[in-house]
């Protein structure tokens, strides 16, 4: 029964339409997530990420289906349970710390049912969870905008959600600040044990630091699973392109594959003649043999290049990510193969 009761958060079916329009926000959305596992959901502005947040948390009502975290049902068509009594913690893209109370005591906040000796201890072992016990005295207006968000954070696992959500954390932060602060917090979450969903625009960070991704459209889930997993086998072409750039090539099928200036590529499962779109990942166009190109530029990324190369007797541009040390330079006439792992084959507009 110990595992049973152990088993995380489970949201199934879960529909929530606007109280004000009855639009439908989300929709028949299907997920899990298991203790000391960080799922990060990805996807567009008005995806419905944090509608879903939201109803989890029970600040939303929902319309059907159910919320259920180690067994205890938190939300269905005649069960609400308060948002305060869910044992769910929530970070949002602003810290909204108390700019009056210290780091220390805006973590102790939320522990007001202990006396003052215990509040102190825990609010202090929190800090040094997220390594800043040294800010412990400092307003939040002296704290940069990474120690504030863990100080935030800090002050939600403080008194030990079974679920911890959060809401875009890292928006606002420079790039080197906002990748350390995602190691450092997915770090922590694990940790804790908790179930950590977490909401967050960029792809590159969710591959790096997630155990699995949903990426959601419409307010619906395309594709639940490992980075690797949507990234090698994505479901459509939608979820193919959030997790990288891609080229898009318009094809069709004849007996069972698609020409390509590289070559042909399978596509089974489409009758002869389908309109259809080939995406290939930037580094899926591979620099050395194959088909001759010409460089139409190259574009430094540090360690990485993104070269413009266009075949022979094709106006179309494309683009191959590669090292930079091995990067061509404009103008030059080079050799390109395809890598069939990196290319995928979708019906039109799906």
């Amino acid at each position: 029964m110990a595992g049973e009761s152990r088993r995380g958060l489970e949201v199934r079916g879960l529909s929530v339409r606007s109280q004000a329009s009855g639009k439908q926000l989300i929709a028949d959305i299907f997920l899990d997530a298991k203790h000391g596992e960080v799922l990060w959901i990805v996807g567009p502005s008005g995806a419905g990420k944090t509608t879903l947040l939201r109803a989890i948390a029970g600040i939303e009502h929902i319309h059907g289906g159910s919320v259920v975290v180690d067994g205890r049902v938190l939300a269905n068509r005649s069960i609400e349970v308060p948002p305060e009594q869910r044992r769910v913690g929530m970070v949002f893209q602003n810290a909204a710390l108390f700019p009056h109370l210290s780091a220390a005591d805006n973590v102790a906040f939320g522990l007001n049912g202990r006396a003052r000796p215990a509040r102190v201890t825990r609010a202090q072992e929190m800090l040094e969870r997220v390594e800043l016990a040294d800010v412990a005295e400092r307003l939040p207006h002296t704290l940069s905008g990474g120690e504030a968000q863990r100080v935030a954070l800090a002050r939600a696992l403080a008194t030990d959600p079974d679920v911890m959500l959060l809401d875009e954390p890292f928006s606002g932060l420079d790039p080197q600040l906002r990748t350390d602060l995602a190691a450092a917090v997915c770090r922590v979450l694990r940790d804790s044990g908790t179930v950590a969903v977490l909401v967050g625009h960029n792809p590159e960070d969710a591959m790096r630091f997630a155990d699995r991704i949903s990426v959601m459209h419409d307010g619906r889930v395309l594709q639940l699973g490992t980075p690797e997993e949507i990234y090698s086998h994505p479901n459509d072409a939608f979820c193919a392109g959030i997790l990288g750039h891609v080229n898009r090539i318009p094809v069709q099928v004849q007996g069972g594959q698609v020409a390509t200036p590289f070559g042909p590529v399978g596509a089974p499962g489409f009758s002869d003649g389908s309109a259809a779109e080939l995406l290939v990942r930037e580094e899926g166009l591979l620099l050395g043999d194959g088909t001759p190109v010409t460089v139409r530029s190259v574009r430094s990324l540090g360690a990485l290049a993104v070269v413009a190369i266009q075949p022979r007797d094709d106006s179309r541009i494309l683009h191959a990510r590669v090292p930079a040390d091995s990067a061509p330079v404009e103008g030059a006439e080079i050799l390109v193969r395809l890598d069939p792992a990196r290319a995928f084959v979708f019906p039109v507009g799906g």
